[in-house]
């Protein structure tokens, strides 16, 4: 072999070397299941009858709470909804953002179908959809993933829903 091949060896061996021995230190994405309850109240609702059949409305809606995530731990929550409902049925979407105590975030969007009536009817009205990670910041940067959620009526202007998805952070 030539002085020149040799250089060329040693450097492909260097290389090989020097990618074995990083692989252990490289981070893997986390990946991972998470589960979610959320308590919320309406704090801002706007509806507006549409006036083609009785109970047709569209509407928007702000509500705030709390989610308690199984692993994250409990984070303030904001909704903002906008949906269409007749006789108290019918498809919405949401953007939610949670803020955990340390600061980081996650936000989400979710679309729904409300399958009952139930408004202001205690223990009535239920809804169900699925959601996905928008995104995050600090600890949530990059999540990705998404699932389902189900949702019920306590009261007037109060709700809670059960969520679950996998979930990948870089």
């Amino acid at each position: 072999m030539n002085r020149k091949t040799n250089h060329i060896m040693v450097f492909a061996l260097s290389l090989v070397l020097l990618l074995l021995l990083a692989a252990p230190f490289a981070q893997a994405a986390e990946r991972g299941k998470v589960t979610a309850r959320l308590v919320m109240y309406a704090t801002n609702v706007q509806s507006i009858p549409v006036g083609d059949v009785e109970g047709h409305i569209i509407f928007l809606y702000e509500a705030k709470g709390i989610t308690f995530w199984e692993p994250w731990g409990a984070a303030l929550a904001k909704e903002s909804s906008i949906g269409d409902r007749t006789k108290g049925v019918g498809p919405s979407e949401s953007y939610d953002i949670y803020t955990f105590p340390d600061g980081s975030t996650i936000t989400t969007k979710s679309k729904g179908e409300a399958k009952s009536a139930g408004p202001g009817k205690t223990g009535t009205g239920a809804a169900e959809g699925t959601w996905t990670f928008l995104g995050g910041t600090a600890k949530f940067q990059g999540i990705q993933g998404g699932g389902t959620w189900k949702a019920w009526v306590l009261g007037p202007g109060q709700f809670y829903v059960d969520a679950e998805a996998e979930y990948t952070l870089p």
